[in-house]
């Protein structure tokens, strides 16, 4: 993997329905190029996705992120008790027997009851818990959308296939490609659906590196993931801080090797608010189709979730 397929990754992360000819623009290649590389990564299981579902900000998810030394024996044990729970995205195996969970609730109310549950399920006797996982800070968007039978018709076609066509979708709910169309493009601008993309950097050959950022006291957050996001992206693919640890920031990197860790940790250390940072590899990680995305696929029972939510 290269930097070109990074960037390629970023593309199709920030846009999935972005045409393969726009993305070969961006990147200066050959649309052929853009299609093998996609193409290749799919085939050694590093790019999954596209997948369609509600927005968590619009269902106002809860973002929690537990992690901590489990009595686990290995990860296919932890998924195996974890197959069920609609909530937890991302389930990693790190050095150490590290465990990290990566979990979207659909009500604040279910934290405690949640965080006991990952306690004994993935064998986490004393959990370190992040609550309400923030990137950089981005104008808070004010939600106001009406949403008719026809949206939730058209979400639940993306929902078996986030790429599919206008004119597909077009006659399968038996409208016009133009309604189609106006339809996508509201529920995208107005944020009511997002297009997750999994990159499992493993299988590339990399190593995923994750990163615990312990701060000085009173140290500007954002502006250090800022210098972070600007200094070291495409190698640190996710930077979040969390509402619940005042001095942390959490963070995800792709590095080649060894040498590369060490002068990552190096220059992120020599940051200006930066005490100390607590380093680890992803040995594997599994996942599970989460509710934002599993409510898209019934349009009826999309709908009346939203409505006892007071959301519409």
């Amino acid at each position: 993997m290269d930097e070109i397929d990074l960037k390629l990754y970023e593309l199709i992360a920030d846009n999935p329905r972005c045409s393969y000819r726009d993305m070969a623009d961006e990147l200066g290649i050959s649309t052929p190029a853009v299609h093998r590389r996609v193409q290749t990564a799919r085939e050694q299981e590093i790019l999954y996705g596209p997948i369609a579902m509600l927005s968590k900000d619009f269902v106002k998810a809860v973002g929690v992120v537990i992690w901590g030394k489990t009595d686990a024996k290995n990860l296919k044990e932890v998924h195996k008790n974890l197959k069920d729970d609609d909530c937890a995205l991302i389930i990693t195996m790190m050095g150490g027997n590290i465990l990290l969970v990566r979990s979207f609730l659909k009500n604040l109310n279910d934290l405690d009851k949640y965080v006991g549950f990952i306690r004994e399920a993935a064998k986490i006797p004393d959990p370190v818990i992040g609550l309400s996982p923030m990137g950089v800070k981005s104008k808070e968007k004010d939600y106001d959308v009406k949403l008719t039978k026809v949206d939730f018709k058209i979400m639940s076609a993306l929902y078996k296939d986030s790429r599919m066509s206008v004119s597909d979708i077009s006659e399968m709910i038996k409208v016009s490609p133009k309604t189609v169309r106006n339809h996508i493009k509201k529920i995208q601008d107005e944020g009511v659906i997002e297009f997750i993309t999994t990159i499992n950097h493993s299988n590339s050959g990399n190593f995923v590196l994750f990163l615990e950022l312990e701060l000085e006291k009173g140290a500007d957050k954002q502006e250090i993931m800022v210098e972070m996001k600007n200094r070291f992206t495409p190698t640190i693919v996710e930077t979040y801080t969390f509402s619940n640890q005042i001095d942390m920031i959490v963070s995800y990197a792709s590095i080649e090797n060894m040498a590369q860790l060490e002068q990552l940790r190096t220059d992120v250390n020599n940051i200006e608010g930066v005490k100390n940072i607590f380093s680890n590899i992803f040995i594997q990680s599994t996942g599970n189709c989460i509710w934002p995305r599993t409510i898209i696929s019934d349009p009826e029972k999309c709908m009346g979730f939203l409505q006892s939510k007071k959301i519409i």
